[in-house]
């Protein structure tokens, strides 16, 4: 039956602050029904949480994306349900290993030193171009093996791909990308390097190994995720550090809570604050019927705020234990790179605050919104250092 319209995930201003309109689903509609039929909603830690456990019922293969058109695109985990997406997962996860991982901490700490280098003794800077945008692409540039050099091109791609997908444009930047990395990994079978495009040419399980395509999907899907929603995380983390002055100034004088504070600001302002099901059978929830074939809209962000779960939500808290937020999903799906982000921040904040002088946000920072509706980042964090 048709109802109010309350929650838009395309509107700016629910994009801008959607928190308020999460708690107003999660006590008064739990599954919400989009008027014009679009998709449900869900909103609540426990629905949540199922659903990204569910994956007989919520399915990826229907695409992670509204509207997304998944003709022509090569094979990617993502939009793959189990068994498939067991089988290649567990490849990939033979290439992309804690070990590889972890061996990247002091070329990781090098390079923010060199960030933090070029802006070291102004007094006003927007941390977003000048270190938000650097890190995540080099940590993931030297984990896949994409040269120096063309680093800023696979950015530009990346904008397009994920702000204008279904585009001339965004369609146009996802071929490029394809043949790029089709290329290098026919490079890399006769003269492999030490990157996880070699490794992929090299995985095997049992005498299996991934097909061409799969391999392209994959590496396309590490590097753009290790880009984008990267990221948009690490403009959030300059900016709450940068309001939160006190937040700051503890970490400062006892670093060993930094890893703490950044698990509280992936709960507190997820860099992605939604995902794409589809269902494969009827589901009675809260009152309304879902049907086979609906899409349903997993509301990460609001879980993360759900008092449920969480005590106090709206409170911004560095010491929270448990922290038990979905920003990095559950189940199958759960987050690969998650290991890859979580050093990259730690590194990123421990090199930033013992060599800069405390800093507060401009409030002029703005708010980037793309054409995807659940990514949430700054595009400008102005700060002026002490």
């Amino acid at each position: 039956m048709p109802t109010t319209k309350l929650f838009d995930p395309y509107d700016p201003a629910v994009q801008d602050d959607p928190f308020p309109i999460y708690e107003i689903l999660r006590q008064e509609r739990p599954c919400y029904r989009d008027p014009e039929g679009r998709f449900f909603a869900i909103s609540r830690d426990r629905d949540v949480r199922e659903a990204l456990r569910d994956h007989e019922t919520y399915s990826n293969a229907g695409g992670i994306i509204l509207g997304q058109d998944l003709a022509g695109t090569p094979p990617s985990m993502v939009v793959m349900d189990p068994p498939e997406h067991t089988r290649l997962r567990g490849l990939v996860s033979r290439a992309f290993t804690p070990r590889r991982v972890a061996a990247l901490e002091d070329r990781l700490r090098a390079s923010v030193d060199e960030f933090v280098d070029a802006f070291e003794g102004e007094r006003r800077v927007d941390l977003v171009p000048a270190f938000a945008d650097l890190v995540p692409v080099r940590a993931i540039s030297d984990i896949v093996g994409v040269p120096t050099e063309e680093r800023e091109q696979f950015r530009e791609w990346a904008d397009r791909m994920i702000g204008e997908p279904g585009t001339e444009r965004g369609t146009e930047a996802l071929l490029q990308c394809f043949a790029y990395f089709a290329a290098a990994l026919e490079e890399r079978r006769t003269a492999p390097r030490d990157d996880l495009m070699t490794a992929m040419v090299e995985v095997e399980v049992d005498a299996e190994h991934l097909s061409v395509e799969e391999q392209v999907g994959m590496v396309l899907l590490l590097f753009f995720a290790g880009i984008e929603t990267t990221v948009f995380h690490m403009t959030n983390i300059a900016y709450e550090l940068g309001v939160r002055t006190d937040v700051q100034q503890r970490l400062r004088e006892d670093p060993s809570l930094i890893p703490d504070a950044m698990e509280e600001i992936l709960r507190f302002d997820a860099p992605v604050q939604g995902d794409i099901r589809t269902l494969r059978r009827d589901v009675e929830l809260h009152g309304e019927t879902m049907r086979e074939g609906d899409v349903v809209l997993v509301l990460l962000g609001s879980a993360n705020r759900d008092p449920d779960v969480f005590e106090r939500p709206d409170e911004f808290e560095i010491t929270r234990r448990p922290n038990r937020h979905l920003t990095f999903a559950a189940g199958a799906h759960f987050c690969l790179g998650a290991p890859l982000v979580r050093l990259e921040q730690r590194v990123a904040v421990e090199q930033l605050l013992a060599r800069m002088p405390p800093f507060r946000v401009d409030p002029t920072a703005r708010r980037r919104h793309l054409h995807g509706p659940f990514m949430r980042g700054f595009e400008s964090v102005p700060v002026e250092f002490d």
